[in-house]
């Protein structure tokens, strides 16, 4: 239901809606090749997983592409692939009288209505800029800030995107692109840590306060919801008391997943 960056890695995210079904295996994950329209399977989760896959071979800043999953059931029969979703690219190049010229891919895999445009003088300063129509791929900031800028574009899925129903995944982001041509910009403009890990009793959260507000969640390996919640304070904990020994998934709203050992 959404692809886009992972904010901690800097990789593609493949995120689909969870189906309830004990004849599900698992999903497998295809991505174009150098040739149109071939996919070859780069992936798979089993069905008690999260229904999210990082695409550890993808570099949003040289290009977009294109993903689909398909089904395994436990016969073994593999179903068609679904439709394709793809990544946005975006690109920046010098205008007019100091102009900054924005153009992107469009994203490809659900009906949406605008473009929201971000720019910042830093990676910590992005800020929502202006919003356009959906039909247009590029725009032209002709008003922008001296020094270094940095340009972002977002799309929303109308239809919400949750793999955990508890956390929303309904945003997809381009890559940063900056005039700073000695910089390679990360999206991981705060790093959240999580520790102990393993962990017996509870787990904390640390991120700068740009994380505030943020929701996350814990979901078991099955995929069960456990708890939900919102960033509170920059130290964040989540009670791990009363579950069972096993593998947990913290899921954080735009800052990824995280695998959680309880002894």
């Amino acid at each position: 239901c959404i692809v886009r960056i992972d904010s901690l890695t800097n990789k593609n995210r493949v995120v689909w809606e969870t189906l309830s079904s004990e004849y599900i295996d698992s999903f497998f994950v295809y991505k174009e090749t150098s040739v149109s329209d071939i996919y070859a399977k780069i992936g798979a989760t089993n069905s008690n997983e999260l229904n999210v896959f990082i695409d550890q071979s993808s570099n949003p800043f040289a290009q977009a592409d294109r993903y689909k999953i398909s089904i395994l059931d436990t016969c073994g029969f593999e179903t068609d692939l679904g439709d394709f979703h793809k990544t946005i690219h975006l690109t920046i190049n010098a205008g007019v009288g100091g102009a900054w010229n924005l153009i992107w891919s469009h994203y490809e895999g659900i009906p949406f209505s605008s473009y929201k445009i971000y720019r910042g003088t830093s990676l910590s300063s992005i800020a929502l800029l202006t919003t356009i129509q959906s039909n247009l791929n590029s725009y032209s900031d002709l008003s922008p800030p001296a020094g270094f800028v940095y340009y972002q574009i977002e799309v929303v899925n109308p239809n919400n995107c949750d793999p955990t129903k508890a956390i929303n995944y309904s945003v997809s982001r381009s890559n940063i692109a900056t005039n700073d041509v000695n910089e390679t910009p990360s999206l991981d403009q705060s790093t959240i840590q999580v520790y102990p890990n393993p962990a017996t009793n509870s787990v904390t959260m640390h991120a700068n306060s740009d994380w505030i507000g943020k929701g996350y969640a814990l979901v078991d390996n099955s995929g069960k919801f456990i708890l939900k919640g919102n960033f509170s304070a920059i130290d964040e904990m989540v009670n791990l008391e009363n579950l069972e020994k096993g593998i947990y998934f913290l899921e954080i709203e735009d800052g990824g997943q995280y695998k959680i050992i309880k002894n």
